[in-house]
């Protein structure tokens, strides 16, 4: 019993370790795997994360800021310009980094302190000058023929109760005591872009229709598929509209001739431009 018993110990040990030893080495080759993986690594000294600030003129605190603009931009802004004639490469492509210390609203006073630093700083010589630009203009299709849905108005606009200005829904636009000047700076924003990518009014839309007073209309045309949600104009009624020109843009054009007697031709307009004489590159600091 005694050799019996003494067999029995040393099996169970030998089992018992052949049970461990597989064990043992599967926990450690992960550990060596890892190791080796943590070794071939690159460090965090190969390489930097900066945050980049962002780019365009910017007012803080009444300094104006520009960051990576071009000088062109500077100049359209400081001189209220259409655009630059005459300029150098550079102008346009390379960008520049500027503090001002004026505010970015551009008041007629910050706009000449603005002038003086750009002209000192790039010993700008220049003078201004007018061009024609491509418009559209609304206009009537046909003269002194006003549309039997354009009536005068007699709301008193004056009035915050009397609910004046564009609401549009599916198919429909509705005018409620608008100017036509009303009516171009606000048309383009209710009617959205038409499928394609070109926008109906991806120029400047001019007032040209010679008509003056206030108007009540309602024009409707064929719904398209709704395609851009648009916020109500200052003084129009609050219901929810959405931009209603998608691939039947000619159907918008058609109602407008035949129901408001209007119509939006491509014309040429002034606009102010700035003609640089000569310019150079500035001293940075």
């Amino acid at each position: 019993m005694g050799r019996r018993l003494a067999a029995g110990l040393i099996v169970i040990a030998a089992a018992a370790a052949l049970g461990v030893a597989p064990i043992t080495v599967a926990r450690a080759m992960p550990q060596t795997q890892a190791t080796n993986a943590a070794a071939q690594a690159p460090t965090s000294a190969a390489g930097s994360i900066r945050r980049s600030p962002p780019t365009g003129i910017r007012d803080v605190e009444g300094r104006t800021i520009a960051t990576g603009v071009t000088v062109r931009t500077l100049l359209i802004a400081a001189f209220a310009v259409r655009d630059i004639e005459n300029i150098p490469y550079w102008v346009r492509a390379d960008r520049f980094d500027i503090v001002f210390d004026a505010s970015y609203k551009f008041s007629p006073q910050e706009s000449k302190a603005m002038q003086a630093f750009l002209t000192e700083r790039f010993k700008l010589v220049a003078h201004r000058a007018s061009k024609d630009f491509p418009v559209d203009a609304l206009v009537q299709a046909q003269r002194n023929r006003r549309g039997t849905q354009l009536t005068s108005s007699q709301l008193d606009c004056s009035n915050r109760a009397a609910d004046c200005g564009l609401s549009s829904r599916d198919g429909q636009l509705t005018g409620r005591g608008v100017t036509m000047a009303e009516l171009v700076r606000y048309l383009p924003a209710h009617l959205g872009s038409v499928p394609g990518g070109r926008q109906l009014f991806d120029r400047q839309l001019m007032d040209r229709s010679g008509l003056s007073g206030r108007f009540d209309f309602r024009l409707a045309w064929p719904p398209d598929t709704p395609i851009l949600t648009t916020p109500a104009t200052p003084g129009a009624s609050q219901r929810p509209f959405v931009s209603v020109l998608g691939a039947n843009a000619p159907n918008f054009l058609r109602a407008l001739e035949e129901q408001l007697g209007l119509t939006i031709e491509s014309q040429l307009a002034p606009a102010p431009v700035l003609v640089i004489d000569s310019i150079e590159p500035p001293t940075e600091n």
